[in-house]
């Protein structure tokens, strides 16, 4: 059981995670790569569109065929 107090803390160090982040002179982007089966392929042209706008992705996230693509 998960007490009051750890929530508390829970809380506390995501938000100070959250600012200490968002000050940061390079941000960084992470993807969380949703869906399966088709959608998952749809997915390598998204990352592609993404990269050649400039944006760069540090962090990709995901399971079954976004694995396969997270590999890519």
């Amino acid at each position: 059981m998960i007490t009051y107090t750890t929530r508390l803390l829970s809380v506390l160090f995501c938000f100070f995670f959250v600012v200490v982040v968002a000050q940061s002179k390079d941000p960084k982007v992470g993807l969380i790569l949703s869906g399966g089966g088709a959608k998952g392929m749809a997915y390598i042209g998204v990352l592609k569109e993404i990269e050649r706008a400039g944006q760069r992705t540090v962090y990709v996230g995901g399971t079954s065929v976004r694995a396969i693509v997270r590999g890519l």
